[in-house]
């Protein structure tokens, strides 16, 4: 069992190091492709990486750890990405950096919980760790809350502001 999983690939804006590093201290897993041991600069990850992962082992990588880690791409620092949903729906607590769109899906310190710094993703993994009755509890109520995000509903959602944005057009020109 690991404490953190992080699957994602390396990237080179480095901050994904960063964080990372910043928990080397705990049993960690890193999944993603082969950068993570040719480009990464940090070589104190290295003994970490367990290369890539086939989309049907993310359940199994994610719930064999007692928090799951969501990393932000910089194209995506101001929405989410698919580990969004991907975490919570396998039952494990979600520790994601922090985003205002983050922030309107899954409530801080009740359904996940986010950090904006190393230092801070630091403390809270070492606070989470010492608490698993309240790694059980978030985790819980993210994954219920998850559940809601299907993909029906998000197609229905995307429907709903295309017609809305579409009205709006309509009224801005007449």
């Amino acid at each position: 069992m690991y404490d953190v999983a992080f699957i994602g690939n390396w990237d080179s804006s480095r901050k994904r190091e960063q964080y990372l590093k910043a928990i080397c201290q705990y049993h960690l897993g890193i999944w993603g492709s082969d950068y993570w041991i040719t480009h990464c600069q940090e070589t104190s990850l290295k003994s970490f990486c367990k290369g890539m992962c086939a989309y049907a082992e993310i359940p199994e990588i994610l719930g064999s750890a007692r928090i799951g880690l969501n990393i932000l791409r910089p194209q995506n620092e101001m929405g989410h990405n698919i580990r969004t949903f991907e975490i919570p729906a396998t039952e494990t607590l979600m520790l994601s950096e922090r985003s205002q769109e983050l922030l309107k899906l899954f409530k801080e310190d009740r359904e996940a919980i986010y950090f904006s710094s190393p230092d801070e993703l630091n403390q809270k993994v070492e606070y989470l760790l010492q608490n698993p009755n309240l790694i059980q509890s978030i985790a819980e109520a993210g994954y219920k809350k998850a559940l809601r995000y299907t993909i029906s509903a998000r197609v229905t959602e995307i429907g709903r502001l295309y017609t809305q944005l579409k009205f709006e057009k309509m009224e801005a020109e007449s």
